[in-house]
């Protein structure tokens, strides 16, 4: 609407490429939280995933939905530590503009209700504070959601698409998360070997006791859990994107532990790195 009707190509792609080049940086800002090691994976991850770059530069609410859902999960586990009204400010930007580019990000705002909600419940000993916090951080996006939703969500009707069956898409989206094939039987072995990293850096996360692993369980979990829910909605592997950016960056904490070890796992790690690069 801005640039009106006949701008080129290329104007119309500038706000997803931007927002695409951002969301590498936020994934970044995310794991430098825990070391460099972790940051240096989740800037690999995101920069070199065929997923990411091809829907990260069309001309719709992709890139910009993406780069906001990590931003306001870098921006939660900021105010957890904090508590300033500057990281308040950022996720209520975030999760309204997320919301505002694609409705997919419900998938994201899911994982991030059940984390603060798991914050809230394991710290019974301060819960005055974790109602304030609550209410600080989710009243203002909850009421502009609820007016986005009754001015122009509600009675929203999708335009139709191509037929599909759930499970090869279901593999075709987790082979192309390691920049595997969209079908055959590489698909599929590249779909177990992505199912297995997932569940290896989720189990990692368990063993250390960071509870980040809820966060990117619950973006996970979420869209399947939609999927009998919208069997007539033409689906497709970019309904997933959010799930496989979110990914990236919990695949990242293990890459980051690989790396660390002994040489022999550095090399695996860094092998791994290699592999996914040439695939995508």
């Amino acid at each position: 609407w801005l640039v009106g009707q006949n701008a080129s190509a290329f104007v119309y792609r500038i706000p997803s490429v931007l927002a695409s080049i951002g969301t590498v940086a936020v994934a970044g800002f995310i794991g430098a939280r825990r070391s460099w090691l972790e940051a240096y994976s989740a800037v690999t991850l995101t920069s070199w995933s065929y997923l990411l770059i091809h829907y990260g530069t069309e001309a719709r609410g992709y890139s910009l939905a993406i780069f906001f859902s990590l931003l306001a999960w870098g921006a939660l586990q900021q105010f957890q530590e904090r508590r300033s009204w500057f990281w308040t400010i950022v996720f209520w930007s975030a999760v309204v503009l997320g919301f505002l580019a694609h409705l997919e990000f419900a998938v994201c705002f899911a994982g991030l209700m059940v984390w603060a909600l798991w914050r809230f419940v394991h710290d019974r000993s301060k819960w005055r504070e974790g109602v304030l916090d609550l209410l600080a951080l989710f009243t203002v996006p909850v009421v502009l959601l609820l007016a986005f939703y009754f001015v122009a969500v509600r009675g929203m009707e999708v335009g139709g698409g191509p037929e599909y069956q759930v499970k090869p898409l279901l593999i075709e989206t987790a082979s192309y998360m390691l920049g595997g094939p969209a079908n055959g039987a590489a698909a599929g072995i590249a779909a177990v070997l992505a199912l297995a990293s997932i569940y290896v850096a989720l189990v990692y996360l368990v063993f250390e006791r960071d509870d980040r692993w809820i966060f990117y369980a619950a973006v996970i979990v979420a869209p399947l859990g939609l999927i009998p829910i919208l069997l007539l909605v033409p689906l497709s592997v970019r309904y997933f994107i959010i799930t496989v950016a979110a990914t990236f960056v919990l695949l990242s904490s293990g890459f980051a532990a690989l790396l660390r070890r002994t040489q022999a796992r550095l090399f695996i790690g860094l092998t791994l790195l290699a592999l996914f690069v040439a695939g995508n």
